[in-house]
């Protein structure tokens, strides 16, 4: 599974410090005036706030914005104990999508309409992609030893990174799609299985269908830059 979370915010990406907090569900923030918050923070955003220190197993929650006055922001409930921490803003109309192969097709399910998670309700994930087999995603990570991060991604894997300087490390995800033909031949016509740049440990495995082998296969594969870690520039302390 593929999980893409993205939002329509002009706000910067690395979020705006939380400086005091008037009531639980109030952000005061720093170096905000009148005429900036505005453009910056809206009525009916959706915003994260974020402790200093995030908590393990991470809790946060997303709020509309229901109030903006000078330099402090109002939600619905609101999260205490989170001054000198950030509030990200992803604007009027974020996406939490998910895509996941199911039944021989690539799929998505939008986390803002249905409940994608648990067992597997076909109402949910649309099909938008017909005789698609494999779905393979991998992090693109700065190595590089602590303190001297170069922005260039060094190793590719699926470890998901677990402190902030992780996540700021992670530069790119590299993906790829294995499509299959429609028509199941007589005789094996695939020797190999379908390798692609993240198969250095092993080729895409099919071999659940006991006829893979009687299929044609074609694997589409890409590198996409994360834009907001690259707008982060090197990192002092990472």
């Amino acid at each position: 599974t593929l999980l893409v979370f993205y939002g329509s915010s002009t706000d910067s990406p690395e979020g705006d410090r939380i400086a005091f907090q008037p009531a639980a569900n109030q952000y005061t923030m720093a170096g905000f005036a009148a005429a900036a918050s505005a453009p910056a923070i809206l009525v009916g955003d959706r915003v994260v706030a974020h402790p200093q220190t995030r908590a393990s197993p991470c809790a946060l929650t997303m709020e509309a914005v229901t109030a903006v006055a000078t330099s402090t922001v109002t939600v619905g409930t609101g999260v205490a104990g989170v001054v000198n921490g950030a509030l990200f803003n992803l604007g009027q109309t974020p996406r939490i999508v998910a895509y996941a192969i199911r039944g021989g097709a690539l799929t998505m399910c939008d986390y803002m309409v249905d409940n994608c998670g648990g067992a597997f309700n076909a109402a949910h994930w649309v099909p938008i992609g017909s005789n698609v087999v494999s779905l393979r995603a991998l992090y693109g990570h700065d190595t590089a030893a602590a303190g001297a991060m170069d922005a260039i991604v060094d190793a590719y894997n699926q470890t998901t990174p677990t402190t902030e300087c992780g996540w700021v490390r992670m530069r790119a995800i590299q993906v790829a799609l294995v499509a299959r033909s429609a028509q199941l031949e007589k005789e094996d016509v695939t020797t190999a299985a379908p390798t692609w740049a993240g198969s250095a440990t092993a080729a895409v495995d099919l071999s659940a269908d006991a006829d893979w082998q009687k299929y044609r296969y074609k694997t589409f594969e890409t590198v996409v830059p994360l834009r907001n870690t690259a707008w982060l520039g090197v990192q002092s302390g990472c």
